[in-house]
């Protein structure tokens, strides 16, 4: 096992994290730590916000399967939820985020899909790094989330 030092996306703070690293996956343009908890379910933490590393006397039984679904999706993210949120790209990054995520392109060049929603401070953040070429058009009140994060209320 190994103890890290982990800064998640939403943090300002790192934090202390004892993890049985299983695997390395690249996954939606990111490099991943594919872990097992004690209780069985898996965990990912993103390489680049690792900020520290210690090796543990403790052992772990490795799972040889832990890190097999996110090498046939490709994805690091999963959730139980339905929650979903649709987002509108415009046509400045839809083409990227088409590429990316394995969509077609609408007649103007834009992109509209859906995502899962787990973490609505992950949907606000999603978007947000888009600037002005993403839009939420549902659900109502992430839009309003977004309206007050803007400061327009």
């Amino acid at each position: 096992k190994v103890r890290i030092r982990y800064r998640s996306g939403a943090a300002t703070e790192s934090a202390g994290r004892e993890i049985s690293p299983q695997s390395l996956v690249f996954a939606e343009q990111m490099w991943y730590v594919v872990s097992v908890n004690e209780d069985g379910n898996e965990r990912y933490f993103r390489l680049d916000r690792i900020e520290d590393i210690e090796e543990l006397t403790e052992h772990f039984v490795p799972d040889a399967t832990a890190a097999s679904r996110v090498r046939e999706t490709g994805r690091a993210f999963r959730s139980d939820t339905s929650e979903r949120m649709t987002v509108r790209y415009s046509p400045r990054v839809a083409r990227w985020v088409a590429e990316r995520e394995g969509k077609k392109l609408a007649p103007d060049g834009s992109l509209t899909m859906e995502h899962v929603v787990a973490d609505g401070a992950w949907a606000i953040r999603h978007v947000l790094q888009y600037g002005p070429d993403a839009e939420i058009r549902e659900p109502d009140y992430l839009r309003q989330a977004m309206r007050e994060r803007l400061g327009a209320g």
